[in-house]
């Protein structure tokens, strides 16, 4: 199932102001308008990359439903123990994150979103990956 939310003005519209795809006729007026905003689907072959014992490289491709469009995605990680995720916002037009500061020789888990005006759509499959030992 989609996520989609609607954003709702109440107020009185006529024909001269606004015309959306028929809505409004001439001499004749709304009481209230909606949109709906849909959320894109998940980002597709999320690949993992070990580059040292503190960094990782995240890259993917855009989803196959991009809702009412993609403007941008957010990476997530966090060790694989831990609750709470680090989230890094990123670029519509970048398909990959690098993400540093890591702790050598640990296990993190990393997924990927893509957000609309509004509205993030479900989090890639957890990719789990484990940084190198410090000095190798």
């Amino acid at each position: 199932m989609r996520s989609c939310h609607e954003i709702c003005f109440n107020s009185r519209l006529s024909h001269s102001t606004l015309s959306l795809k028929g809505l409004l006729k001439r001499n004749r007026y709304i009481n209230k308008l909606c949109f709906r905003f849909s959320a894109p689907g998940q980002p597709e072959q999320v690949k993992v990359t070990v580059l040292s014992p503190r960094s990782i490289q995240v890259t993917w491709q855009a989803p196959k439903y991009s809702g009412n469009g993609v403007i941008g995605y957010e990476a997530y990680y966090n060790k694989s123990t831990a609750v709470m995720d680090t989230t890094i916002p990123v670029d519509d037009q970048t398909f990959g994150q690098r993400i540093r500061h890591l702790r050598p020789y640990t296990y993190y888990q990393v997924q990927v979103a893509a957000t609309s005006y509004g509205v993030t759509g479900p989090k890639s499959f957890a990719k789990v990956i484990q940084t190198l030992e410090d000095g190798k």
